[in-house]
């Protein structure tokens, strides 16, 4: 295949700017197109480092387009991948609703038409077998109905959401998995098999570059997407600080009303759906035909909400130094992020320096702080520093 010199320069400047960075429309607008960009990227770096940071500028200097391509095209045609990139037509409109949506799509398979009704299904990985008796039941409903089920493709709930929409032969775009790898990268290997049914006759997406191993730090941007591409979310079974929450606080923040199947109070695995039910965050899901009469038979409207709005004008303008007001936190801090707040108090951390300091593993530590920070609790700097942005 024959990549336009312009499409070759829109993909590698995509990718080496941070994920969801809003850089990559802001340069495009400002300097007429990918192709002035990448001619001129040290210039432009020197002059407004605001646009193009030290990390960019390295990224950019350490690979061309043409030798981004010349290491990926194999990869895209084989496979078949489609590149859909922030400002084309086929770039899901859902998503573009969103703060900062992903500057580029990988796609195998077909996405669904815009106007076809979709609904995010997550949940824990071990989940029970009331999960997923539940699971199975809503998803087989919803796509009979003619809804696309977006999920995760995760063991347990995710898995289980996608292959009962996909057991409805009639709905022709019945499921989209979205990846936290590379499109190229089947995680988990189990659902190998899940993985070429969805590309059949669904959608398999993912933001990140062909190749690209998962990580705990890809996976909160993937839910985010989850969250974008979803009219309305519903949370089968979710533990306390799992990433089923995380998409639950992506939801509400873009606005998206969010489900949840009520569990037993015994079970851990539903801590964190029941929580959100207490916390009035959530709405229990009694009936599904609740969801299939406003998102399906009568849907509602998704658009930019207000406070949408204002995240965007935060991150993309620049700010004069203020004086740092206290912000009162959404939630209370539980005993993982209060040992978190409290290494911070002496003055910012690197993510590494969290994890010797708390002892926390990784994806523990990942997951707190990312709460944490959708709470404006603290913040995250250039790399992955972190601060605390209000007092409690």
């Amino acid at each position: 295949m024959v990549y336009e010199k312009e499409m070759m320069n829109c993909v590698w400047l995509a990718l080496k700017l941070p994920d969801c960075s809003p850089r990559y429309t802001q340069l495009i607008n400002e300097y007429g197109s990918a192709t002035n960009v990448f001619t001129d990227f040290a210039e432009i770096h020197n002059e407004n480092p605001q646009l193009i940071k030290q990390a960019d500028f390295e990224r950019m200097q350490a690979e061309s387009p043409q030798q981004l391509f010349h290491r990926l095209e194999n990869t895209i045609d084989e496979l078949n991948i489609k590149i859909i990139l922030l400002d084309s037509e086929e770039y899901p409109t859902i998503l573009k609703s969103i703060s900062n949506p992903p500057n580029i799509l990988f796609v195998r398979g077909n996405l669904p038409c815009e106007v076809q009704p979709k609904i995010g299904i997550v949940g824990s990985r071990k989940c029970t077998s009331y999960g997923i008796e539940s699971t199975r039941a809503i998803a087989n409903r919803l796509s009979e109905k003619g809804a696309c089920i977006v999920s995760g493709l995760a063991e347990g709930i995710d898995a289980c959401a996608s292959s009962a929409a996909l057991e409805v032969k009639n709905n022709p775009f019945p499921t989209i998995a979205v990846l936290g790898s590379g499109i190229d990268v089947i995680y988990p290997k189990c659902n190998e098999v899940l993985y070429y049914e969805i590309i059949e006759r669904g959608a398999v997406i993912s933001q990140y570059c062909p190749g690209t191993l998962p990580t705990s730090y890809t996976f909160p941007k993937r839910n985010k997407v989850i969250a974008g591409l979803s009219s309305c979310l519903i949370i089968a079974e979710a533990a306390k600080g799992s990433g089923a929450i995380i998409s639950a606080d992506y939801a509400i923040r873009f606005g998206r009303k969010v489900f949840c199947i009520p569990g037993r109070i015994t079970d851990w695995q539903s801590e964190g759906a029941n929580s959100l039910i207490e916390a009035k965050k959530a709405t229990m899901l009694l009936s599904i035909e609740q969801v299939i009469n406003d998102y399906i038979e009568n849907p509602v409207e998704i658009s930019v909400t207000d406070s949408i709005k204002e995240i965007r004008n935060d991150e993309r303008t620049p700010k004069t130094p203020t004086v740092k007001k206290s912000i009162t936190p959404k939630i209370e801090l539980d005993e993982t992020s209060m040992t978190i707040y409290k290494a911070l108090s002496d003055g910012e951390k690197t993510f590494d320096e969290l994890c010797i300091i708390t002892g926390f593993s990784s994806p523990v530590l990942n997951l707190s702080l990312t709460t944490m920070e959708f709470s404006r609790i603290i913040k995250q700097s250039h790399g992955r520093t972190y601060s605390i942005l209000c007092d409690i």
